[in-house]
């Protein structure tokens, strides 16, 4: 097998791998629930309009803000890898032969 056809193949399994990763990849885990306040208490100011439509807590609120602002490490991995593995393509795709 030549070089060009290893790296070729290099980078389709890369581009593959790295795909799968940014497809499928979720470290943030569930989505927390909103807690409805009940009693009166301090709101976030927002409601909950997917479950039945009560004031949202704000220690609920800041715990699901922080969970939607976590980054996504295993899809940012996936990503740099299938950008080294289109960059091992093009390179596989313009070197010329040693012969």
């Amino acid at each position: 097998m030549s070089t060009k056809a290893k790296l070729l193949a290099v980078s389709a399994a890369m581009l593959i791998v790295g795909g799968l990763m940014i497809a499928f990849l979720n470290t943030k885990g569930a989505e927390p629930t909103f807690t409805c306040v009940t009693d009166g208490g301090a709101t976030s100011g927002f409601t909950d309009s997917l479950q039945n439509d009560c004031p949202v807590s704000i220690d609920s609120y800041n715990t699901w803000r922080e969970w939607s602002g976590t980054p996504q490490y295993g899809r940012i991995a996936g990503l740099g890898i299938a950008v080294v593995g289109l960059v091992i393509g093009v390179v596989g795709l313009v070197k010329r032969s040693s012969k």
